[in-house]
């Protein structure tokens, strides 16, 4: 279990480290052309999600890997998944379905890391 939970807390970071950075690194015409719900949100909303993404990257593997800090694990993960609902709402809203079952999946994997970094096998 603990090596299943380590994998599944790189993918996210992996994944939430790659699109932070673009959300903080791009123009907004750059990220219009990858993701439509753009137009929507604010230009200082899409940095402040880019923001929070590298933070529970980071705070997804470096405190275990360090040995400091390890709560915050469990709670980047739920920030995840907080991450997601609000982005299945948004894209529920634009009727963008095929985009709900990404956000279902990253969720479960956030609730698989948070559970289980906060029960099943804390550091």
């Amino acid at each position: 279990m603990n090596l299943l939970l380590w994998v599944v807390a790189w993918a996210l970071a992996a994944l939430f480290l790659m699109v932070g950075f673009v959300k903080l690194t791009s123009t907004r015409e750059e990220l219009l052309a990858q993701m439509e719900w753009v137009e929507e949100v604010k230009p200082r909303t899409i940095k402040i999600i880019g923001v929070l993404e590298i933070l529970a990257a980071v705070a997804l593997v470096i405190p275990p890997l360090l040995g400091v800090a390890v709560f915050l694990t469990p709670l980047a993960a739920a920030g995840i998944v907080f991450l997601m609902l609000g982005a299945g709402m948004l894209h529920q809203r634009r009727h963008e379905n095929s985009m709900l079952l990404m956000n279902l999946i990253i969720a479960m994997m956030g609730t698989f890391v948070a559970v289980g970094r906060s029960s099943w096998e804390p550091f």
